[in-house]
């Protein structure tokens, strides 16, 4: 069984370096939709699937990547699942990183230095993001009817579940790359050594 960890296509926000969050929720930039149909194809993700469910976001970003890979596997309908939400960055949402350095020194350092200790002011922490993402893959695995998943989400919600399956400490998030409109890998696994059952087959494709 896999599991695809797919980013929403890039906005107005991410081209700019605001924090969007939940509360500035963009559209996708059009210019990023037909690069991001031949990169699908020429990944060979298409082809090589059968049965399979798309797992959303409620975020426009996220609902608009979904529907367009939906459209490439013959309209497969798009669950919305709260679970898989951007961060709740609160006070954060709608700031240049400058403007939060400025606004909140202290909750600004331990963001870059130990984001695991981090409750986002008005929002919710990194740790939540965890709880609630690897819920959900977990959940899916244990339905295990013979699908494979993709799950379009965000940055740090992708992470925190990579971050839990390689048992990578929250703090070392920034170690990986996780950019707009790519793929990422998970893979069912009964090695017998590997408690989670899990492993990542690739990251940060295309």
């Amino acid at each position: 069984m896999l599991v695809y960890l797919l980013r929403h296509l890039p906005t107005e926000y991410n081209r700019s370096g605001r924090y969007m969050g939940r509360s500035n929720d963009l559209p996708i930039l059009d210019e990023s939709v037909s690069k991001y149909r031949d990169a699908l194809a020429k990944m060979g993700l298409i082809d090589n699937i059968s049965r399979l469910k798309i797992i959303c976001s409620s975020s426009l970003r996220c609902k608009q990547t979904a529907n367009l890979l939906s459209e490439l596997l013959s309209n497969t309908d798009v669950i919305i699942n709260h679970d898989l939400d951007e961060v709740d960055y609160g006070d954060f949402e709608g700031k240049f990183p400058q403007d939060i350095k400025k606004l909140y020194p202290a909750e600004y350092r331990r963001w870059m230095e130990r984001p695991s200790t981090l409750k986002f002011p008005g929002g919710e922490s990194f740790v939540e993001v965890q709880q609630r993402a690897v819920k959900l893959v977990l959940e899916q695995i244990e339905l295990r009817d013979g699908d494979n998943i993709f799950l379009v989400s965000h940055v740090d919600v992708i992470k925190m579940v990579i971050c839990w399956v390689m048992d990578i400490p929250i703090d070392n998030k920034r170690m990986f790359r996780i950019d707009n409109g790519s793929v990422s890998c998970l893979e069912t696994s009964n090695e017998l050594y590997n408690q989670k059952k899990l492993r990542v087959r690739y990251l940060n494709g295309i």
